[in-house]
């Protein structure tokens, strides 16, 4: 434990302020899909009791302003549309926009979308939420979180964001994992309340290789992240230092050879690894574990094989 604080404290890299990132960080690739009617870019649906709110994006997204978009309700009584209306975003001069999210919150459709600056690296996410009658927007767009990147790197528009609700629903989390650091993993993690109005945020640098970094986040009802990750582990077979005294990263290419389970608890300023469970007496070291948010607590259930 206390070689990997050491190596960990070789390779971090100093944050200002909470997610605001220095460096060259790169955006991981995501898989995307070809359309090949450009005319209907996307649809998207959130569910309430009683009816369906559809988000269709029209037109080109090459453009750097943003695309027709629609917000439609349909009635699952009447099976049949109720109203629709088209939406307007404004953004920053020459920035791409793009919608990450389209969700329901505290019985109200919400939509995340990102403003991506390409000459400066600037990023913005923002919400809005509207209201499940009339289709109108309760308030003006909120700033959820900004992070500031090295311009000229991003790929296939950089990476997703996950949403992610509380279980009573009190606390919202959007979190972003797809960015690298010297091929160390950087997670962003951005924490509102239900009028999205900021509780927490903070950006983190795992000592974890970020080629084949695969991360599980798990938000309980105190606002905390859990991540369970699976990587391989930045340890002294896989970081070596140079002359001039800086940790360089040895990327392994057989990630599954050398890959291991980690698990962090993830708040504020505060990032402290904790201890997976293990398997009881009388089993083997084969075992998996599953997680689930209750309550203000992480709950586990364990897979195992017993020996012959």
């Amino acid at each position: 434990m206390i070689k990997e604080l050491l190596l960990f404290a070789a390779i971090a890299v100093t944050l200002q302020t909470p997610a605001q990132l220095c460096g060259r960080p790169i955006f991981l690739p995501e898989k995307t899909s070809e359309w090949k009617d450009l005319k209907l870019r996307n649809a998207r649906m959130a569910y309430a009791e009683d009816r369906i709110f559809t988000i269709k994006i029209y037109g080109d997204l090459s453009l750097a302003a943003a695309p027709k978009i629609t917000l439609g309700s349909y009635s699952l009584e009447q099976g049949e549309p109720l109203m629709e209306r088209e939406l307007r975003f404004e953004g920053p001069r020459a920035a791409r926009f793009m919608v990450l999210e389209f969700f329901m919150f505290d019985e109200k459709p919400c939509l995340l979308y990102r403003w991506l600056d390409t000459e400066t690296g600037r990023l913005e996410l923002r919400a809005e939420q509207y209201d499940e009658r009339t289709l109108e927007p309760i308030g003006d767009p909120v700033t959820i979180g900004e992070a500031n990147f090295e311009p000229g790197l991003f790929l296939n528009d950089g990476p997703a964001v996950q949403v992610i609700s509380s279980p009573d629903s009190t606390y919202l989390l959007f979190y972003l994992d797809k960015v690298k650091l010297k091929e160390i993993q950087v997670i962003f993690c951005w924490v509102t309340n239900a009028e999205l109005a900021p509780v927490w945020n903070g950006t983190y640098l795992l000592p974890a290789q970020s080629l084949g970094f695969k991360g599980q986040p798990h938000f309980t009802d105190d606002a905390t992240v859990y991540l369970h990750t699976t990587a391989v582990m930045l340890d002294a077979d896989h970081v070596k230092q140079n002359k001039d005294g800086e940790s360089e990263v040895k990327v392994v290419e057989n990630v599954y050879k050398h890959q291991a389970d980690k698990f962090y608890r993830l708040k504020g300023t505060v990032q402290t690894e904790l201890s997976l469970p293990g398997p009881p007496a009388g089993f083997d070291d084969q075992y998996s574990v599953a997680f689930a948010a209750q309550g203000d607590r992480l709950r586990y259930g364990y897979l195992t094989f017993r020996r012959k």
